[in-house]
Parts: C-alpha cells; sequence; structure tokens
C-alpha cells in the first residue's frame, strides 16, 4: 500500500506537554488561512505519517514540522512554522538567519524543562477538540491516509 499524506503542512507536537498544547493553540489563532493541520507526536497518525521517516530518535523532545515533503526538527521547525502566519508573527521567521546550532541549543534548553516549567497533562487533549487537528482513527483507508 502507498502512503498517502493529504495534507501539505503538520506540525507534530507533545501532546501531553503544556506549554506545546498551548502553543499549538496560539498557532490555530494566528494561522488566519487555516494553512497547518496538528498532530500529536503520541497520536497513531504520526506513528503511521513519520515510521517511514525514522525521524524520531529524539521523540518526544522534538517538534517535527512536515511542509510539502520536507520534514523540519527544533528550532527550524519553529522558525519554519512562522512563516506561515500572519504578520506581525511571520517576521520571527527571520530568526533562520541565526547559526542553526545557536538556534537549537536554546530550544534544547527550553525543550527539556518544559515539563517543569510549564507543567504536563495526564493525556493528550482529545483530536476532536479542534477542527485542524488530523483524526486519530484505526481506519486509515476511510481517513485517507492510505491508498490501495
Amino acid at each position: 500500500m502507498e502512503k498517502l499524506i493529504p495534507w501539505p503542512r503538520i506540525v507534530f507536537f507533545d501532546g501531553i506537554c503544556i506549554l506545546c498544547n498551548r502553543s499549538v493553540d496560539f498557532l490555530i489563532k494566528n494561522d488566519k488561512k487555516g494553512r497547518l493541520k496538528f498532530a500529536s507526536l503520541q497520536s497513531e497518525a504520526a506513528d503511521y505519517l513519520l515510521s517511514s521517516d525514522h525521524i524520531r530518535p529524539e521523540f518526544p523532545e522534538t517538534i517535527i514540522y512536515y511542509d510539502n515533503g520536507r520534514i523540519y526538527e527544533k528550532s527550524t521547525a519553529v522558525l519554519k512554522i512562522f512563516k506561515e502566519l500572519r504578520q506581525p508573527f511571520r517576521a520571527i521567521s527571520l530568526l533562520l538567519i541565526i547559526p542553526r546550532p545557536i538556534r537549537d541549543w536554546l530550544y534544547d534548553i527550553v525543550a527539556k524543562n518544559r515539563y517543569r516549567w510549564f507543567g504536563k497533562l495526564k493525556h493528550c487533549r482529545p483530536a476532536y477538540q479542534r477542527q485542524q487537528y488530523i483524526c486519530d482513527d484505526n481506519k486509515r483507508k476511510s481517513s485517507g491516509l492510505e491508498k490501495e
């Protein structure tokens, strides 16, 4: 079976991280064109969509951004996501000029301390709470994720 990804831009995030969930709320609010879709890294959708890419060595320490077939992680993912938002938030993506090792060093500090600083949910919030979430279901064929 061929794997299809029917959405051009997907943000994969830590579904039990309060900082991450608040960030998703911010992104949804400021993505006026509805370009972004979201899936928790703990979801079946993430397991399925990211499985062949072998890009989850630090799961769930790393945000992953799928953009039209390209995969971005850590600070690059965050800044590429900001490019999809309206101004003035889009301007934050200009920070891509900072060398990646420096950006990722700062990202790693926040990622390693996010539960301590912001807290942790007991469960991922249900995907159906937001229209822009990719549904988790076991019927991948009916959801458009597989083609026979």
